[in-house]
């Protein structure tokens, strides 16, 4: 998927760290059976989970993110939803590799330290990859997205009951 040549051309590139993307899943909802004026536009990205990834002599991460753009209506429901994960490519120093793994590992978590230049390059990144998508469908632009991490085991949690409700 990506190789040592790729990865030395993009760090000199791009000063991000998060330097490549694989789009794995696209889902599009819209419901045409609504209708209204649109009156916003919410935008969330997940982080569900974070692995190394050796490239040549290397370490890596890949960090597997989900993004949702919901645009909605002046009544609060959703007219429309676009849900994309991917894979993000984290190719930082090794010392950083190791603890941003470590704290994941341990805690589900991104060190502080590093959460603000690896959230602003998966911004980046995803900003371009939900525009690709939108502008396809003809809806507005999406902005900047608010970021959960490993808010994965809360969704589980959700899941679980609602499916324990539908067994009821």
């Amino acid at each position: 998927m990506f190789n040592k040549t790729f990865l030395d051309k993009q760090k000199e590139v791009f000063a991000l760290p998060v330097i490549a993307n694989n789009i794995g899943e696209v889902r599009i909802k819209i419901d045409t059976k609504e209708s209204g004026k649109l009156t916003g536009v919410r935008n969330n990205m997940l982080i569900k989970n974070v692995e190394e990834k050796k490239l040549g002599d290397k370490k890596g991460l890949i960090l597997t993110v989900d993004l949702l753009t919901t645009y909605v209506k002046e009544d609060d429901k959703p007219l429309s939803q676009f849900l994309v994960e991917e894979e993000m490519l984290y190719a930082g120093e090794e010392k950083e590799v190791k603890e941003i793994l470590d704290e994941w590992t341990k805690d589900k978590k991104i060190p502080k330290k590093f959460e603000d230049s690896l959230i602003q390059g998966l911004n980046t990144i995803c900003m371009y990859d939900m525009q690709f998508f939108t502008n396809r469908m003809r809806f507005p632009p999406c902005t900047g997205y608010s970021v959960s991490i490993n808010a994965g085991e809360e969704e589980k949690k959700k899941d679980e009951k609602k499916e324990d409700k539908k067994k009821k």
